[in-house]
């Protein structure tokens, strides 16, 4: 996504629509860091290291 990271969309959904869950892949190492602003803002989603087994998505 050219104008905001996965994360930044994440918290622009569960703003928009508080119910809403999120739940982030990731392959990125960086990632980390963006969710720890993310935790600063209010924010916890839960995250998945790609690739995911289908049985690591039925457990969350």
């Amino acid at each position: 996504m050219p104008k905001m990271t996965g994360v930044e969309l994440a918290i622009a959904v569960t703003e928009t629509v508080p119910g809403c869950k999120v739940l982030l892949f990731s392959g990125q190492a960086t990632t980390v860091d963006l969710l720890e602003k993310a935790r600063h803002r209010g924010h916890d989603f839960t995250i998945l290291t790609k690739p995911v087994h289908p049985t690591d998505m039925l457990s969350v």
